[in-house]
């Protein structure tokens, strides 16, 4: 499964492969969901673009995210719009249904 070979990525210590690790797995919406608990970690990244890809990558994953609603909802309250954002659209995708 990609998701389980690209989680792991998001814990390396060079920003860019964590940035690209959360954008990869956006792009594979719900087939993203086994790598969900590395993603709501990674709302925590010191770095606004990983915390902003990784929220994305929730919100593509849909309801079944359900679980990282807690977090979104502390990052939406970000003072960086990146971030906040990306957490409010996943929100929305999440809890739509």
């Amino acid at each position: 499964d990609v998701a389980i070979l690209v989680a792991p990525k998001l814990k390396e210590p060079i920003m860019e492969i964590r940035l690209i690790a959360a954008n990869s797995l956006s792009r594979l919406g719900l087939l993203a969901l086994p790598a969900i608990d590395e993603l709501i970690s990674a709302l925590d990244d010191e770095h606004l673009w990983v915390q902003a890809a990784a929220a994305l990558a929730l919100g593509n994953i849909g309801p079944q995210a359900k679980k990282a609603v807690p977090a979104l909802k502390v990052l939406m309250h970000s003072p960086s719009y990146g971030p906040s954002g990306r957490a409010r659209e996943a929100l929305d995708k999440i809890l739509k249904h």
